[in-house]
């Protein structure tokens, strides 16, 4: 099934309205929305209203799951160009600007609803790359070396050499 809606007489011009409708036709109406709420174009605030009130249409007139809408037909046909206004030009002339109207249609429908997938527990990195787990020792006498390491002396520190008055000292002093 499907449902329609329509925006008529909309003050806005078709070329531009088609430009954000082809971005939208096609996909599910929760990507469609995200797409309009975030496309800095006037027309795409039109648009958003059409496509909720066919999501609309659809839940409450013929029942369908809102979820599982996409829109199937979207197009913006011209309207008609009432709005014909005149602009001063040299020599007392006029040019004329016509500001031009749409109709925006938007037709959703139910699909399948999609099967809900398994999230897989997957390492930090691929079993290629991942570090071999270190192996405990088999007896008790191996684990306490590999637990306690070898006592080393400790190396002696090296004299800093100190600065006082602008003068250096060796490291023996004097």
């Amino acid at each position: 099934m499907q449902a329609l809606a329509k925006a008529r007489y909309v003050r806005t011009s078709p070329r531009k309205a088609r430009l954000v409708i082809d971005t939208i036709r096609g996909k599910d109406v929760g990507e469609a929305l995200a797409i309009l709420q975030f496309t800095p174009n006037f027309a795409a605030r039109l648009i958003e209203k059409v496509v909720k009130s066919a999501i609309a249409n659809a839940e409450n007139n013929l029942r369908m799951d809102g979820e599982n809408l996409k829109v199937a037909v979207a197009t913006v046909d011209g309207g008609p160009n009432s709005m014909k206004r005149l602009r001063y030009a040299p020599q007392g002339r006029g040019y004329r600007i016509v500001k031009r109207m749409s109709h925006i249609t938007i037709i959703v429908e139910e699909t399948e609803p999609k099967p809900e997938k398994k999230a897989k527990r997957r390492g930090l990195w691929p079993k290629s790359q991942r570090r071999p787990k270190p192996q405990s020792p088999s007896k008790p006498a191996e684990a306490k070396a590999a637990a306690a390491p070898a006592a080393e002396e400790p190396k002696p520190k090296r004299a800093r050499k100190k600065k006082s008055d602008g003068e250096t000292e060796a490291k023996g002093g004097e």
